[in-house]
């Protein structure tokens, strides 16, 4: 392979990466946020939602950094939990989204279920704003 074709394949390599990337990154935001919110926050019942799509507003609106968004099985997800989360969680989207419902979390930006998984490494530069279920909310000093 001489250096022409080979920058050629390196330059179209990199441009199919990019192009994967992005489709990844836009596919993960066009996830509904109700769905997101019933994947992070469903056993935490009403509240617990609620305050789950207060740090997705808190946060810009993105999805990035919330797993439930990745969830390969999302749609069965919440199909699985059934008609009532389904219809809380997409009242609480509109609330939280449409609305400019009032925070709950004191403007908190991360949360994390610190008896089950432990403090996270971002939590220490953080300052706690509350707890609501089995979930601690955080915002940065």
């Amino acid at each position: 392979m001489n250096y022409t074709k080979l920058l050629r394949y390196t330059v179209l390599t990199g441009i199919l990466i990019g192009v994967l990337l992005v489709a990844g990154i836009a596919r993960a935001e066009e996830v509904p946020y109700w769905k997101v919110i019933m994947a992070e926050a469903v056993s935490e019942g009403y509240d617990g939602m609620y305050a789950v799509a207060c740090v997705i507003r808190n946060r810009g609106g993105g999805l990035r950094g919330f797993y439930g968004a990745k969830r390969k099985d999302l749609d069965d997800f919440c199909k699985r939990q059934g008609q009532r989360y389904i219809v809380q969680a997409q009242a609480i989207e509109r609330a939280i989204f449409e609305e400019s419902s009032r925070d709950t979390t004191s403007g908190a930006t991360h949360y994390e279920a610190l008896e089950r998984y432990g403090v996270p490494y971002w939590a220490g530069k953080m300052r706690e704003t509350c707890k609501i279920g089995e979930h601690t909310f955080f915002k940065e000093n």
